[in-house]
């Protein structure tokens, strides 16, 4: 079974604040809990100045969340079991791990490419 990290756990250990990390990054604290909690999606190029800020490996923190975001999605408890009312949420799943799914393979291009072009996603 994999182990995951989140950032919120990588971050205090390093005892580091939310706002330390935001300011680095280069974007507002409330931003940046957005993206430790999971309520948005950031761009390859902050992940990697996350995970500089972090001292950590942005290939592995990306897995994380991804990791992460099955798990959160995994564990949510349906009230109603009409198979119908659990499509949605399927296919929210299956976007999630698509869309990280493409970060990663271009981050991975990027770290293999160094002098490629970097497109903004």
């Amino acid at each position: 079974m994999y182990t995951f990290i989140t950032l919120k756990q990588l971050r205090e250990l390093r005892g580091l604040t939310q706002h330390y990390v935001a300011t680095k990054v280069g974007v507002t604290q409330s931003a940046y809990s957005k993206i430790e909690n999971f309520d948005c999606h950031s761009s390859i190029d902050n992940y990697k100045k996350i995970a500089e800020v972090l001292d950590a490996d942005a290939n592995q923190i990306i897995m994380n969340k991804i990791q992460a975001l099955i798990h959160i999605k995994g564990n949510v408890t349906l009230v109603d079991s009409d198979t119908e009312k659990n499509i949605p949420m399927v296919a929210d799943i299956i976007n999630i791990i698509r869309e990280h799914e493409y970060l990663l393979s271009r981050l991975v291009y990027q770290n293999a490419n160094p002098n490629a072009a970097q497109a903004s996603i």
